[in-house]
């Protein structure tokens, strides 16, 4: 595994000189070696970075990086299935590696039960999931109860407590993000 190539191939596409990252990156992911390289070949397809935007070849380079193994890879692959309204595909990739323990799954997991997305609705079974994402830390969930109180819909007497989570939220998602950008509590 080359991994002096790899990061060549990352600058190249982070500096928006995406002919040159697109050449680098295809023959890492040929490989099978840098589930990476097809993570960002993917997210290169979907969004038409250098290429003609391509959701098949999107949707199997992320399948690709997915197989690899690594749950932020799946968890990946799940969200994308749910931007391209596969929910029902979404659903079960998120909820198989949400039983593997990654934290971001379970939390969308929780998100999807709580508004039937790709499985029937149970607000009750969302909200357990979203409360354990929560208590292991994971950003998103604890904004995305602190938002439900500051709207009130744990009771107007939980507002300000929901303002005050918020400016907490914030301030610990920026420390979080200094210490590691890539620590999973950050990945929604």
């Amino acid at each position: 595994m080359n991994t002096k190539e790899l990061e060549s191939a990352l600058l190249l596409k982070s500096n928006g000189m995406f002919d040159e990252a697109l050449r680098a990156l295809e023959p890492l992911c040929s490989s099978g070696q840098h589930a990476l390289a097809c993570w960002h070949l993917a997210e290169m397809y979907e969004n038409g970075l250098g290429v003609e935007q391509d959701q098949l070849t999107a949707r199997s380079l992320f399948e690709k990086a997915a197989r690899s193994g690594d749950p932020w890879f799946r968890h990946s692959f799940g969200r994308y299935l749910e931007r391209t309204n596969d929910r029902k595909a979404a659903f079960e990739v998120i909820e198989e590696n949400a039983g593997l323990g990654f934290i971001p799954s379970v939390f969308r997991l929780g998100v999807y039960f709580e508004n039937g997305v790709g499985t029937e609705k149970d607000v009750e079974k969302g909200r357990i999931l979203i409360l354990r994402a929560e208590s292991e830390g994971h950003v998103f969930a604890a904004r995305h109860r602190a938002g439900k109180r500051l709207r009130g819909e744990e009771g107007l007497l939980m507002r300000p407590i929901g303002l005050l989570r918020i400016l907490y939220i914030a301030l610990k998602t920026i420390s979080i993000g200094r210490n590691d950008p890539w620590d999973p509590r950050l990945v929604n």
